[in-house]
């Protein structure tokens, strides 16, 4: 397996399993949610959003709770539809605390299809 990160970049896998943008939303993203300046969000976890599969600029709207405020790593992530509805969401499950910053201890992540049932 391997894996590129590009500058500037949110990594995101070029197949549906891929963990890549789990594992960077939940231990590398703090430095990105300062940065943000609309609700605008790559899907992390759409590989039609990877940039081999052409999806570089794809965004979709999403709400977000950081654990500690700017500068942390978020507590919950939602994307949403195109009516709003939670499409994808991404929930820690703990905590750990090192050096004054909470780091999550796990997460689950849950995609929602179109007549609302979920995949985890």
């Amino acid at each position: 397996m391997m894996g590129q990160i590009e500058s500037s970049g949110v990594p995101v896998g070029e197949l549906d399993s891929a963990v890549v943008g789990h594992l960077w939303l939940m231990f590398a993203s703090h430095c990105y949610w300062p940065s943000l300046n609309s609700d605008q969000l790559v899907p992390v976890y759409d590989w039609q959003a990877s940039v081999a599969a052409g999806g570089r600029n794809r965004r979709v709207s999403a709400d977000w709770e950081l654990l500690n405020g700017p500068g942390s790593l978020p507590q919950e992530v939602r994307y949403l539809d195109a009516l709003n509805h939670t499409n994808a969401i991404y929930t820690i499950t703990g905590t750990n605390s090192t050096g004054g910053m909470l780091f999550p201890a796990g997460f689950v992540f849950k995609q929602f299809t179109a007549t609302g049932s979920s995949n985890t």
